[in-house]
């Protein structure tokens, strides 16, 4: 009979490739944005990483929206939570949070769909490598990851936007 190392099967425990989708309900505190404003303050996505000090791939995103809007949307990832300016419907400002900035997508007007009163668009893939704060003592790391939506032309909200995302975990 072999013998297996400990560490092989530890880390065979490890293992990621793990699939999450996450939704949603964007806060609208503003009915009508512009472009640069944010839309829905600084989203949360709690646990969206397997482990602490974790990391995954963002695979997908869409949007359903109950107002049959089509506008343009500039959706950032950050590793922590970033500061500056993100109160909705103001304009965005992300100075000086470049080292928790992860990446963006964009969403295109021509990506939505509308079908009478609600537009939908799907993005994939993205592939937008993530990893939360990066801290050595564990009692302080994290499985959280944030999200700041854009608008890039000008949209009106009066019943809701909702958000969802995909991602592999590792």
């Amino acid at each position: 009979m072999e013998n297996f190392d400990s560490n092989y099967t530890s880390q065979v425990e490890k293992t990621g490739g793990f699939t999450l989708k996450k939704s949603i309900e964007v806060d609208i505190a503003a009915s009508s944005f512009s472009m640069t404003d944010n839309i829905g303050g600084i989203i949360k996505l709690e646990n969206f990483l397997r482990h602490l000090n974790g990391t995954g791939i963002v695979h997908d995103i869409a949007f359903w929206d109950n107002d049959a809007n089509s506008p343009e949307l500039l959706v950032d990832f950050w590793r922590e939570e970033p500061v500056g300016s993100f109160v909705s419907g103001q304009t965005q400002d992300i100075t000086g949070n470049e080292l928790i900035w992860l990446g963006c997508t964009k969403i295109q007007a021509t990506d939505w769909v509308i079908s009478a009163t609600v537009s939908r668009c799907h993005i994939s893939p993205i592939g937008i490598l993530i990893n939360s704060k990066e801290i050595t003592d564990e009692n302080q790391a994290s499985r959280d990851i944030f999200i700041t939506i854009q608008a890039s032309t000008s949209v009106n909200y009066d019943t809701g936007l909702t958000l969802y995302i995909g991602q592999l975990q590792d």
